[in-house]
């Protein structure tokens, strides 16, 4: 099993939200608000319900978790200290 890294988890963030913006996923910057890159608060929302399904976390408050965190790398970094202390 390939060990789960912050790249990897970008990567797939990447996917996601370019899949939700009509973008290939290497049109995703990773360090560009995603609001700056077309994600909307809807797909913003559906952003979080992907993050929840995918990597098996659970992001209880989201205005606050992504208040923050609006970009692909801090998400990743966020998903990535979630799985880590379970």
């Amino acid at each position: 099993m390939t060990p789960i890294t912050i790249e990897s988890i970008a990567q797939q963030l990447a996917e996601i939200t370019a899949k939700s913006v009509g973008k290939q996923p290497s049109d995703m910057l990773r360090d560009v608000s995603l609001r700056e890159q077309g994600v909307d608060s809807l797909g913003f929302g559906e952003l979080v319900f992907e993050v929840e399904d995918t990597f098996g976390v659970e992001i209880a408050n989201q205005k606050e978790v992504f208040a923050d965190m609006e970009t692909i790398n801090a998400i990743a970094l966020y998903i990535f200290n979630q799985q880590a202390q379970k």
